[in-house]
């Protein structure tokens, strides 16, 4: 059954009313501070501008980096104020507090359909705590509640969870559509379902592994994590990375008959060798670091009959240029296909947008540990904490 979420697009809303609206401001920064990548900002603009024009004014919180519970002037979310003044909100004031006379204040003083972006929630330890208190301090801010922090959502954290039990709670636009995209893999989608899974360790991705073997038509296994299969079928491997813990679970998953293993590699002596080959069976001395022209072959073969695509996780190092051209081909088999695709994963959203491809990808997820929670377990603690809170 499809998970059904309250959406703030549902909320009768009037001006005036004060909303705390959640998002997942972590962006990466430049040394000045000034913001890298814009991309999970980007998504929650529907949200905002939804409350905007309907003169909610808007509370915004979120967190950068890792702080824990101190104060890191490098990580302020002035950087978050600056980036939607002008483009979003005509006025949106950066507070150096979450609550208090001085959040009270600048709500007070700004107008109908303006902001105020609250101080980084992670120089407070309660916010990873799940404190209750602390969600209730921030809940008095606001008459409602809106989650568009899809990518935060598995954290227990108090404006995440605790909050929910003080305010009418809504879904925003990004986290609705990052739900439904995942939904629709996972048991709405179009037969063949075609997953793509890549990266360095199979031990990071066990459950979801699990998930998409019985979930998926088809599984193709790129990245450093395809050495632990190939291992187990017999492929001499070389120096790649395996982790011979998981060998013989690897055999068991090869046995449905879904998983579709690379029939080459390119390989080197070391991951800034320049010199490169592309070979089945790697002898000692090397270690694979890409996918080879066949597997590239092989794998559009199957993208090209899917009628739903999963992709998590790159085909190769694909930041090194000698390693990047089976995470290049992977991706634009994947952004022309005509099946329904999402993709998700930092190092695969990455590819994409890099290759400029994104525009031609149904849904390209925010998430990365939330998108594989996701997939693993059907729900994450911050979508189960919306479910009944519309009240």
């Amino acid at each position: 059954m499809t998970v059904q979420l309250s959406s703030i697009l549902k909320r009768e809303i009037n001006p005036g009313q004060v909303a705390f609206v959640r998002i997942d401001c972590n962006v990466p920064l430049n040394e000045d501070g000034s913001i890298a990548d814009a991309f999970r900002l980007d998504a929650v603009v529907p949200t905002l501008i939804f409350l905007r024009d309907r003169g909610v004014k808007v509370v915004l919180a979120g967190a950068i980096g890792r702080p824990k519970g101190n104060r890191d002037e490098a990580l302020t979310t002035q950087c978050v104020a600056d980036y939607y003044s002008g483009k979003v909100f005509e006025n949106c004031v950066y507070v150096s507090e979450v609550f208090g006379d001085e959040v009270q204040n600048a709500i007070n003083s700004i107008s109908n359909g303006e902001c105020v972006v609250l101080e980084n929630l992670r120089f407070w330890s309660e916010e990873e705590s799940n404190d209750e208190q602390f969600a209730k301090n921030l809940a008095g801010l606001a008459d409602f509640y809106v989650n568009d922090a899809f990518g935060q959502c598995h954290r227990e954290q108090a404006s995440i969870v605790a909050i929910t039990k003080f305010l009418p709670s809504f879904a925003g636009v990004c986290l609705e559509e990052e739900v439904k995209a995942l939904e629709n893999v996972l048991k709405n989608g179009q037969e063949p379902v075609v997953s793509i899974v890549g990266g360095a360790k199979v031990s990071d991705k066990l459950g979801v592994i699990e998930a998409l073997v019985k979930r998926s038509d088809f599984l193709l296994i790129g990245g450093a994590m395809a050495y632990t299969f190939l291992k187990s079928q017999g492929v001499v491997i070389g120096d790649s990375l395996c982790e011979d813990d998981y060998v013989t679970k690897a055999a068991q998953w090869m046995e449905t008959g879904k998983i579709v293993l690379p029939l080459d590699n390119v390989v080197a002596e070391s991951i800034d060798s320049i010199k490169t080959q592309t070979v089945r069976n790697i002898e000692d001395g090397y270690a694979g670091f890409d996918i080879g022209e066949k597997t590239v072959e092989k794998f559009r073969e199957v993208i090209a009959r899917a009628n739903t695509i999963l992709w998590n996780g790159p085909m190769g190092v694909f930041e090194k240029n000698q390693f990047a051209n089976g995470t290049s081909e992977i991706a634009r088999a994947v952004a022309t296909s005509n099946a329904y695709s999402v993709i998700g994963g930092g190092d695969s959203v990455a590819a994409i947008r890099g290759l400029k491809l994104e525009s031609q990808i149904n849904h390209v997820s925010t998430g990365g540990g939330a998108t594989l929670e996701y997939l693993e377990k059907g729900t994450l603690v911050g979508v189960d904490a919306l479910r009944t809170k519309d009240r």
